[in-house]
């Protein structure tokens, strides 16, 4: 699917703007519909998950990103860090209503409802103060975005072997090659996967790691 941006716009060809429309217009109503069978009917408890789940945290946008679907997206135009949000809004919609024209009832519900089951926990407030690794892996994500003006994703990988693990953090940008951030070794994943994430994290906080902005295939 081809995707222009003019003026930091997405524009899209007339024959999608009815399916996007309706495919926005489903899923706002299917994600009211699953607050209040959660017994949340207060209109401003409604609207602060809703910001939340659309707007603050960019689930939608996660959701697209970790099934590798931009990459089947050509974009033409300068596409920014709200531009990039945007598409992933918009094929999100499309890829919804589509389903929903099919009868994919399953998949309807899958990303409706099942996408509030899956992050509207993560909407409130936990007990601990340590940062998850999809928190890392945001932030991550966000410090590139500043050198980049692209924001990637940033994908993990791990060999493991009799006594040791071999950990890499990978920054993906859709028809651009793929930029190692981190090749780590341990003795166990979890402690190693957690001292790669917070290496990549302090050192571009501190402007100690920078990467040249990758180059496209071809």
């Amino acid at each position: 699917m081809a995707i222009t941006i003019e003026h930091d716009r997405i524009v899209l060809p007339d024959v999608l703007k009815p399916a996007y429309l309706r495919g926005k217009a489903l899923f706002i109503d299917a994600i009211f519909s699953a607050l209040e069978k959660r017994h949340f009917i207060d209109p401003q408890t409604q609207i602060g998950f809703w910001q939340q789940l659309t707007e603050k945290n960019n689930f939608i946008q996660t959701t697209i990103e970790h099934a590798d679907l931009l990459t089947h997206v050509t974009i033409t135009g300068e596409a920014s860090g709200k531009t990039h949000q945007a598409i992933a809004e918009t094929l999100y919609y499309l890829l919804l209503w589509d389903a929903n024209a099919q009868g994919n009832s399953d998949l309807v519900k899958t990303m409706t409802e099942g996408f509030v089951a899956h992050f509207l926990p993560g909407t409130f407030p936990r007990e601990s103060g340590k940062q998850t690794m999809e928190e890392y892996r945001k932030e991550i994500m966000t410090e590139l975005a500043k050198q980049w003006h692209t924001r990637p994703v940033v994908k993990e990988s791990f060999d493991i072997a009799e006594k040791t693990v071999e950990f890499k953090l990978v920054a993906k940008v859709p028809q651009h090659r793929d930029t190692v951030l981190i090749d780590l070794s341990g003795a166990r994943l979890k402690p190693t996967r957690l001292e790669a994430y917070q290496r990549v994290l302090g050192a571009l906080r501190m402007g100690k790691l920078r990467f040249n902005f990758p180059k496209k295939y071809g």
